[in-house]
């Protein structure tokens, strides 16, 4: 990284309008053009800022559709790094912030960018372990044991998606199977997915994994290719994603401003967002509920013996758009048609 960012200070010291002109022509200029292409698109728009700051996301005209023939499916292409932040992260921000009126485009975008220019002290043996150690993962920022599993035995840990040989593993030495799966990727990313995937077969087919039908992929079920598809519902949305953020501020906000006033301390100061937040807390907490009754849901589905793949996918994503327009009405976007 440090020598990447070393490359670019030269070559702008030594061709700045060169430079530029390059940056803007090969990195700005395909950013405009790809962001014109997905503006109308709701599914883009509920990818990510991650996704986004890190790829170029192109969508799949031979993949899924919603009713009105958006693309839901997108294959991510990996942008330079430093430069890529400053030429297409920022100014896609701009246009989000402008053409959608997003006010959460500029989440996030200084500490990733602080991220980006210093250098990391963790060595990158050491970081799965300090990943799972943590119980979170720095890509995509998200736990990897989801809390609900946190008071099990770690052997049961893992969902739908968890491959048959961590599963087998945990259950042999009582660990974690997200933890097992995490490590592996980790250190060998999608070349270690394609192994497992092709141990997963094997214990199928000599009767140690589980028999469970599980929800067809559709293009992510590709072997090799669908490791490179993005789609909105595999592993989160923008829309819910920020609704997460804003309930969790707003509980320990409302805890704490209950807690002041239970040990009869002075009110607290609150600005106009942290009034607001209160203002909808009791709104919040009804949608999340209603969010976990449609996840227990999924999970159901997803243990069913009786459905096929395909049925289930069509179940699950119906469910998972439910969710997504129950979350979009509540900031009061419109929803995406099924």
């Amino acid at each position: 990284a440090l020598q990447s960012h070393y490359r670019m200070v030269r070559a702008f010291k030594k061709d700045p309008v060169g430079a530029t002109i390059r940056a803007l022509l090969y990195i700005t200029l395909p950013t405009i053009l790809l962001y014109l292409l997905n503006r109308k698109n709701p599914w883009y728009h509920e990818l990510p800022w991650w996704r986004k700051d890190g790829f170029w996301n192109i969508p799949i005209p031979w993949g899924e559709h919603d009713a009105e023939g958006n693309p839901k499916q997108f294959i991510p292409l990996p942008i330079p790094f430093l430069l890529g932040y400053l030429f297409k992260s920022f100014p896609e921000r701009v246009m989000a912030a402008i053409d959608q009126d997003d006010p959460h485009a500029w989440d996030e975008f200084g500490i990733n960018l602080w991220k980006m220019v210093t250098p990391n002290y963790i060595p990158a043996m050491l970081l799965p372990f300090i990943e799972n150690w943590a119980n979170l993962s720095t890509f995509t920022d998200r736990p990897i044991v989801p809390e609900r599993e946190l008071y099990v035995e770690p052997w049961m840990q893992y969902g739908p998606y968890t491959s048959e040989t961590s599963k087998l593993l945990g259950r042999a030495f009582n660990l974690s199977p997200r933890r097992i799966d995490n490590f592996i990727y980790s250190y060998t990313a999608g070349l270690g997915r394609l192994g497992v995937e092709g141990v997963d077969k094997a214990l199928e087919w000599v009767g140690l994994a589980d028999k469970t039908p599980k929800a067809a992929e559709g293009a992510k079920g590709i072997p090799i290719l669908g490791e490179f598809i993005a789609e909105p519902g595999y592993g989160g949305t923008a829309t819910i994603d920020r609704f997460y953020k804003d309930y969790y501020e707003t509980q320990r906000l409302y805890n704490t401003v209950k807690a002041m006033y239970e040990r009869k301390m002075p009110a607290p100061d609150l600005n106009e967002r942290q009034l607001w937040l209160l203002s909808v807390w009791e709104e919040m907490k009804g949608l999340e509920s209603e969010l976990r009754k449609l996840r227990a849901l999924v999970r159901e589905v997803h243990i069913d013996t009786e459905l096929t793949p395909e049925e289930k996918a069509k179940v699950i994503d119906r469910i998972q758009l439910q969710m997504l327009n129950y979350t979009r009405q509540a900031y009061g976007k419109a929803p995406i048609p099924e």
